[in-house]
């Protein structure tokens, strides 16, 4: 394996981040997967208390710290 330049590794990591419409489409076509096989009750407060959850998981508010 050759050398990575950090212009290499950071082109890298901007070509495979997924833009704000990327993961709001994202996010719409998983609602809708779990409403309609899964929770069909599912409401805009339950989907923004998890994005809540999922936030405070990544910056180690909650959870088990290692």
């Amino acid at each position: 394996m050759g050398v990575v330049t950090w212009g290499c590794l950071f082109g890298r990591v901007i070509a495979t981040t997924p833009t704000e419409a990327e993961r709001a489409e994202r996010t719409e076509r998983a609602v809708a997967y779990v409403r309609a096989d899964l929770c069909p009750d599912l409401t805009e407060d339950d989907v923004r208390a998890a994005q809540e959850w999922r936030a405070a998981i990544a910056a180690r508010r909650v959870g088990e710290h290692r």
